[in-house]
């Protein structure tokens, strides 16, 4: 009788309910992202229509949803019927087992060999050899041990299965007239379980959890279908090259060092749950209050705020936002601080998480109304624009923090000496649908859990400056 390998019947059960669930989380992941843009329509579509355009989409976002726990439930089919086929197997096992064993008590306690093939061996073990499988029953009658068997499949390259039949009968040798066409027919690959496996059993993924100094990952409690759990999916290889990397269920970030046209500088990555986990603030906690480190304002902000960044271009004597060139606005937590018409060259961040420069001559209560939390002033060319390359020229490499997104909650971040036609090249290869620069030079800071992570170019050190970028985990 041809062996029936129960582990491979489970197995492909198992990858089907698990490639079931993990479409699930994709498709939740997008459908995330899908409305994360719709909702960025609001900075560039404003009225009427716009709030029936998203009015509609609603309930296409409730359909797409039970579609997705309509997979899953799928899902936990196909691992029920797993779970079945091992106990099946489990159960077959053991009534061969508790068969063979008998038998083999038989032969040992008489000197005489029972009818299964099997021939005594050393002191109380028994080996039963049938068509070439082999099992070796511990019958010692003064050990502790539970008995041992051992059963392969003689057409399988799949190692022998250690089995600890706590159940088995060893005591009904009468009735182990089973020959060897029974271990014949019991060509079986049973994955059979030790009762105490299920204490060891890490959660998926908790291979990478970490404390140290530099990182600090644990994917334990990561929800699926989240940011974080598709990004996990998506980059866990950044977490080997990574020299700070900070995974929870709120967050996935890397910073590792790279190269841009040559020069080294940190590449940041970061991925979060919640736009609210990104947001701009002053120096000291209040607009225009004077200046401040970027390590003083992540002691200020607490231990959750993960990163923090120089922001705007400043003015050295209160802190507030240089409005050079096409910089004509200021508004800071929701408030306009300095009003009129945006010059097109500010930075935007709104209350989903994207970032993205206004149009040219939209006023500060539009951008108000269209979400928009926070905007940085900022000096330099346009990078990367609606998913294009647009800067404006070429110029030598220049230190630089340079902020790059790719959708909603997914940012990029390039800190260290980089030109504009660098800069926008490696965040464009990395998916980045908008990137600009922050202020520059000795202002550039990169700050992990309060740690100082880039040399400062200032002969005296870390420059106190007016405004950050700040990301929380």
């Amino acid at each position: 009788m041809a062996g029936w390998d129960f582990t491979a019947d489970s197995d492909i059960q198992k990858k089907l309910a698990k490639n079931l669930n993990d479409g699930a989380d994709n498709f939740d992941t997008r459908i995330g992202e899908m409305y994360s843009e719709i909702d960025s329509l609001s900075t560039h579509w404003v009225g009427e229509d716009y709030d029936a355009f998203k009015t509609g989409t609603e309930g296409y976002k409730t359909a797409l949803q039970d579609l997705s726990n309509g997979i899953r439930m799928f899902s936990k089919h196909f691992d029920s019927i797993a779970e079945g086929t091992e106990a099946l197997a489990t159960d077959l096992i053991t009534t061969i087992l508790n068969a063979t064993s008998g038998a083999s008590s038989a032969g040992s306690g008489t000197g005489a060999t029972a009818n299964t093939g099997a021939t005594p061996t050393s002191a109380g073990n028994v080996t039963a050899g049938a068509s070439g499988n082999e099992e070796t029953a511990n019958l010692d009658p003064t050990s502790n041990e539970a008995p041992v068997s051992q059963i392969s499949d003689p057409d399988s390259n799949a190692p022998a299965v250690t089995e600890n039949p706590l159940s088995a009968d060893n005591g009904n040798s009468e009735n182990s007239n089973t020959g060897d066409s029974a271990l014949e027919d019991a060509s079986l690959v049973v994955p059979l379980e030790d009762s105490n496996a299920s204490a060891n059993i890490e959660a998926p993924g908790s291979e990478y959890n970490i404390t140290t100094d530099k990182k600090d990952i644990n994917v334990n409690n990561i929800a699926s279908g989240s940011r974080v759990a598709s990004a996990l999916d998506n980059y866990s290889a950044e977490l080997d090259n990574a020299e700070y990397a900070k995974v929870n269920e709120n967050i996935f970030m890397t910073i590792t060092p790279t190269e841009v046209e040559g020069n080294s500088c940190y590449l940041t990555h970061v991925v979060v749950n919640n736009p609210n986990q990104i947001f701009g603030e002053p120096a000291n906690g209040q607009y225009a209050s004077g200046l401040e480190t970027a390590t003083s304002a992540a002691k200020r902000l607490g231990t959750n705020t993960a990163l923090v960044l120089n922001g705007s271009h400043f003015s050295y004597a209160d802190g507030s936002e240089d409005l050079k060139g096409a910089n004509h606005i200021v508004i800071v937590n929701g408030e306009i601080k300095t009003n009129g018409n945006a010059g097109g060259m500010e930075i935007c961040l709104d209350r989903n998480g994207n970032l993205f420069n206004p149009p040219a001559g939209a006023s500060a209560q539009d951008l108000i109304d269209r979400g928009v939390v926070y905007t940085f002033s900022s000096h330099d060319s346009h990078l990367i624009t609606d998913g294009n390359k647009t800067y404006e020229h070429q110029d030598e490499a220049y230190n630089s923090t340079v902020i790059g997104q790719k959708s909603a909650c997914d940012y990029y971040i390039l800190t260290g000496p980089t030109s504009n036609f660098g800069a926008a090249d490696y965040l464009y290869d990395k998916g980045c649908t908008f990137a600009k620069s922050m202020d520059q030079g000795g202002s550039v800071s990169l700050v992990y859990n309060g740690q100082l992570i880039n040399t400062p170019t200032d002969d005296s050190g870390e420059r106190a400056i007016g405004d950050f970028l700040c990301i929380t985990s």
